[in-house]
């Protein structure tokens, strides 16, 4: 999947202006995943893997504590039955 070069150059500006969206940043995360990124861009693919990694990492402890997840709905449930008592 080759994204277009000029795409991403206007992203990258936008991404240092503080313009972007959490869409477009993913856009250019997956597009600094690729193998080949062009030689004027390097420098961004380190930037974009440090934050893709970083991302990952604020996001799994959040995964385990979601008091939405169905582990905290069963003890929701239970005391919702017992204030109807």
């Amino acid at each position: 999947m080759r994204m277009d070069l000029q795409k991403i150059e206007i992203l990258i500006e936008k991404y240092l202006e503080g313009k972007t969206t959490l869409k477009e940043e993913a856009l250019l995360g997956n597009f600094f995943q690729m193998e080949e990124v062009p030689t004027h861009l390097m420098p961004y693919k380190d930037l974009f893997a440090f934050f893709s990694k970083e991302r990952e990492t604020a996001i799994a402890p959040l995964k385990q504590w979601a008091p939405w997840s169905s582990s905290s709905s069963s003890s929701s449930s239970s005391s919702s039955s017992s204030s109807s008592s």
